[in-house]
Formats: structure tokens, sequence, C-alpha cells
């Protein structure tokens, strides 16, 4: 089992896979190391296929399951992020570009 995780606990949504039909994936969904939920299976083809996680609560950690891990290829992870108050450093970022737009503006009008 191939696994991956999140710094933060985050609603898995799924990924895009294409490979060999022989190489059936399927997630196993974490949260704390405690297996909260398992995705059905896919077989992959030529043609990228997505496959969801089925699960709407929240994980920290991804593990793909496959017979074949060498012959399938997994793209674009879809997640999203599991809490909705802002962290403080994009807040900061935000907030910055903000005072730099409101100085320049106003340096504009003086001119």
């Amino acid at each position: 089992e191939g696994q991956f995780s999140f710094l933060s606990p985050v609603v898995f949504d799924g990924a895009w896979f294409a490979g060999y039909d022989f190489a059936t994936v399927q997630f196993n969904l974490y949260l704390s190391s405690v297996l909260v939920a398992s995705s059905s299976s896919l077989a992959p083809s030529g043609t990228p296929t997505f496959l969801g996680s089925g699960y709407a609560g929240l994980v920290d950690e991804v593990g793909v399951v496959s017979p074949s891990p060498a012959f399938f290829v997994m793209d674009d992870v879809t997640y999203e992020s599991g809490s909705s108050t802002p962290e403080p450093a994009s807040l900061l970022l935000v907030g910055g570009a903000m005072g730099l737009l409101a100085f320049v503006a106003r340096r504009r009008r003086r001119a």
C-alpha cells in the first residue's frame, strides 16, 4: 500500500487513474492512523478515470491499494480544506496586499 498524507485533516474527494485493467486500485482513508473508510475499486484503462473516495469526512492520510502498483499512474489528487478558518499566514498576505493597493491608490490621487 502506497500512502500520502496531509499536514492537517482534509475532505479527500479522489484522484484520476490510468493504466492496465489488472492493476485495480482502491483508497484506504485514515484519520489519526485509524482506518475510517475504503473506496470502491477501479480497473484503470488507457483513458484517465476518476476514482472518488466515497467518504465526506475528514482524513489526514490516504493509502492507495493495488496488486500491481507499477502498472498505473495517479494524477490530480482532489481534496478540500477541512477547516473554513483562514490560516494566519493567508490573512497576513491578503491584508498586506490590500494595504499596498490602498497606499498606491492614495499616492496616485496626490500626484
